[in-house]
């Protein structure tokens, strides 16, 4: 991946402004040389020292404060990268170069207004700049801005069509941003140009898993496990892709594989619970993956959701409503755990306690379809039938495709005649 641009080096991973002739033939210059000489070495700290060296000779040289710039950002020291490449912006305000390594150590800083602000001031001064381009769009993806981070780097692939980094970045950004087939073809793109890692593989497994392909995904996440054994997440989405094909006992064993990686994943455990409902119809391991789920993050909510359906399907009622009461605790606008709390107060005859859940879940969500449609149900078992029509005719008229709300209409004005 792209990072920062140092002057004079050879273009290998990083991009370069190569300079083919020393810049200065006097001592500074000498050691400007030997900084090149000690990167393309590896001996990042020497060449820092080099240019060090140089500066101290040669205090107005702007080449040498970006290039230890550079290299204090490749090292992690980013406050000093941004220290030497303002000194170089200082003495050369024209220099594209400074202002996108300087953007590179806010970005890493995650001062990402910072970041946007010298990538644009690098392509005022040189728009060919590609990694600019590259290193914006990633910027503005950490922001969120998925349409502008997907315009950088489509300027960053004309400039460079084979640019592979800008491929994969634009996948990603593709991905959050919804555009699922843009982002397979962009990670595929990236795949045959550079990216044969498991990383590519199991980000294109996750935009065919997006798209229901559960079988294309299960061969990505499987690529991706070849390249690294040891990648838990691809083992998780496995298991989703693999209950995504109705495969729960190959689900249930990528979890387990993942769990295996890394013992307190709490998405694993959630994840594998669920295959044992849907699977295997055994609450009890999957209350046991669930308790896993909540003990390690306290505040899952689904699990805790979860647990409570699988506590009320076996007749704990007292258990799921203590679950679903913490999933409300932890957000009080999820209509789903006052639903569900309807649906066990009046398993366990508590009608009252129930509709005032199910009218909790409608004021939250007036669309709530599945509430009104369980309100009308317990207002029937109180043969309170105005009532319970009424809250029908509002759950069909906003999902017609409810089927329960339409068959207790029937039944209900039926008896109401």
């Amino acid at each position: 991946m792209k990072k920062f641009v140092l002057t004079g080096f050879v273009s290998l991973v990083l991009t370069f402004s190569v300079y083919l002739q020393p810049i200065y033939t006097d001592e500074a210059g000498n050691w400007f040389e030997r900084g090149i000489a000690a990167y393309n070495d590896g001996d990042l700290y020497g060449a820092i020292d080099a240019y060090t060296q140089a500066i101290g000779i040669r205090q107005n040289y702007p080449e040498a404060l970006n290039n230890r710039g550079g290299l204090h950002a490749l090292l992690g020291d980013y406050a000093a990268a941004i220290a030497d490449c303002s000194a170089a912006l200082g003495i050369r305000q024209d220099y594209a170069e400074a202002f996108s390594n300087r953007g590179f150590a806010y970005k890493a800083l995650e001062n990402y207004e910072a970041a946007i602000s010298d990538y644009l001031n690098a392509l005022a001064i040189k728009p060919d700049f590609a990694d600019a381009w590259y290193n914006m769009g990633g910027a503005y993806f950490q922001l969120g801005d998925y349409e502008n981070a997907i315009d950088c780097q489509n300027h960053a692939i004309a400039l460079e069509s084979n640019y592979a980094d800008s491929y994969y970045s634009r996948a990603n950004a593709y991905y959050e941003h919804g555009g699922y087939a843009d982002a397979i073809a962009d990670y595929t793109h990236a795949i045959n140009l550079a990216y044969d890692d498991a990383r590519a593989y199991y980000n294109r497994g996750n935009a065919y898993s997006a798209q229901g392909n559960y079988e294309q995904a299960v061969s990505d996440y499987q690529a991706a496990l070849e390249r690294n054994p040891d990648f838990a997440e691809a083992y998780n989405n496995l298991g989703i892709a693999y209950s995504g094909q109705q495969d729960y006992e190959q689900a249930i064993e990528s979890y387990s594989q993942a769990l295996a990686i890394v013992p307190d994943y709490a998405r694993a455990f959630y994840n594998r619970g669920n295959a044992y409902i849907a699977g295997l119809n055994d609450h009890d391991k999957a209350i046991a993956d669930y308790t896993e789920a909540v003990t390690l993050d306290p505040t899952y909510t689904k699990a805790w959701l979860n647990r409570g359906a699988a506590y009320d399907d076996i007749g704990e009622y007292d258990n799921a409503l203590a679950d679903f009461s913490r999933a409300q605790e932890l957000n009080p606008q999820d209509t789903t755990a006052y639903n569900n709390m309807g649906i066990t107060l009046k398993k366990k005859g508590e009608y009252d306690q129930a509709i005032a859940s199910y009218t909790k879940a409608i004021e939250i969500d007036p669309q709530c379809a599945i509430a009104l449609n369980n309100r009308g149900a317990v207002y029937a078992t109180l043969a309170d039938y105005n009532k319970a029509i009424l809250d029908f005719i509002r759950a069909i008229e906003i999902d017609p495709s409810l089927s329960e709300a339409d068959a207790n209409l029937k039944i209900i004005s039926a008896l109401a005649q």
